[in-house]
């Protein structure tokens, strides 16, 4: 993931986050406890990247609401665009597992089969996707814990709180953790922008944002920071 300015119409010069995707790649993620308890094991076991597709479109849908006393609305970095060059490479360099991939391109195709789409897309085994965002101005919360803008329990706080308010969304990032979570400090280096008595962030990783299956019971993580600060 990098961060790159660039030269918008006006003049004047913006920030933009450039990712390669990361789809059908071995996933080496530890979930804290907090989010595992809140989807199946099998969810876990069965991990993958969303492919860039999947990903703009659960980051569209968690931005596009709706919204509600129980489903408050998440700030996020905006999606932006997605390039493939036409360049190919070989599978292995890539990083690519295909029958993984296979399986991207099977949901892709159905999912457009039911949705209905007036210009198809379909994902290319050996060529590369690259994802463009909005940058988002501000601090991770650890390193504003670290800084001593926020305190442990503020840390923790919000943390969970981030949990619960994407589960009102019926989704988890299966990767969360408090340095996904971007705060802005109030020009006076004192305090941080609030809202409503609590703590106003941006949640800035989407490649394991998933969908909480409908039929769980409603849970309530436990307010811990196993990975806080990895």
């Amino acid at each position: 993931m990098y961060r790159v300015p660039i030269v918008v119409p006006v003049g004047a010069t913006k920030d933009v986050v450039v990712k390669f995707s990361r789809v059908a790649q071995d996933v080496p993620i530890f979930v804290d406890k907090p989010v595992a308890e809140l989807v199946p094991r099998s969810v876990i076991d069965n991990a993958c990247f969303n492919d860039p597709f999947e990903e703009f479109g659960l980051l569209t849908e968690l931005r596009r609401g709706p919204f509600g006393p129980d489903r408050p609305p998440i700030k996020t970095k905006r999606p932006l665009a997605i390039y493939s060059p036409p360049r190919e490479y070989k599978v292995w360099q890539l990083g690519r597992k295909e029958g993984l991939f296979a399986q991207h391109v099977a949901r892709l195709k159905a999912d457009q089969e039911k949705n209905g789409t007036d210009v198809p897309v379909t994902l290319h085994l050996k060529r590369d996707y690259i994802l463009f965002f909005q940058w988002v101005k501000g601090l991770d919360a650890v390193q504003l814990y670290t800084d001593g803008f926020l305190t442990a329990e503020d840390l923790q706080a919000l943390y969970h709180r981030s949990n619960m308010d994407l589960r009102a969304h019926d989704l988890v990032v299966l990767d969360h953790k408090p340095r996904h979570l971007i705060l802005r400090p109030r020009r006076n280096g004192i305090e941080l922008v609030a809202r409503d008595g609590t703590f106003d962030y941006a949640l800035i990783d989407f490649e394991l944002l998933k969908h909480v299956p409908t039929d769980l019971p409603d849970k309530t993580p436990t307010k811990e920071l196993a990975n806080a600060v990895a």
